[in-house]
């Protein structure tokens, strides 16, 4: 009973934001799941290796970095754009930082986390949550290095000129 009833709203969820929207929603809200039953793994003290999706997916565990270079694979395999985003999850505690993936639609521009099964329009979250960092020496060099192992070169536009 419970099933039916699920399929019955998720029909007219369908229905009221159009078909197209909702095999695109139903596809995003796919991936994040997906990525998010990736067991988090903080790496080593001293340590920050970014795993390639690949790794990730075989390893079956990783960091938030790890899960959401994961999650833009599996979005592109559906062909979602998505961006990695690096910043703050919590911009009042700025001590450790954190990885999520961003996405638009039309005006509209989603945050994932699939470290916190998260997914919501970026005007609906408060001034200091997900605060991106663009203009960041260590971000850019990781970032080289994974590009360059991981042959991955789409990740961020506002990256893009690292070589």
């Amino acid at each position: 009973m419970k099933k039916g009833l699920l399929t019955l709203l998720f029909t007219l969820f369908g229905f009221l934001i159009g078909c197209e929207e909702y095999e695109k929603y139903s596809k995003t809200m796919g991936c994040l799941n997906r990525a998010y039953r990736i067991e988090y793994v903080s790496d080593d003290i001293g340590v920050d290796y970014w795993q390639t999706p690949e790794e990730t997916k075989k390893r079956r565990k990783g960091d938030c970095e790890d899960k959401a270079f994961y999650l833009q694979d599996l979005l592109r395999e559906k062909s979602i754009e998505s961006e990695v985003i690096f910043g703050f999850a919590d911009n009042r505690k700025r001590k450790t930082m954190h990885v999520w993936i961003e996405a638009k639609k039309g005006n509209i521009t989603y945050v994932l986390d699939p470290s916190r099964r998260l997914m919501m329009s970026r005007e609906k979250l408060n001034e200091h949550s997900y605060i991106p960092v663009y203009n960041d020496d260590y971000i850019k060099s990781q970032l080289k290095e994974f590009q360059e192992r991981s042959g991955i070169k789409e990740i961020n536009k506002h990256y893009e000129n690292l070589r």
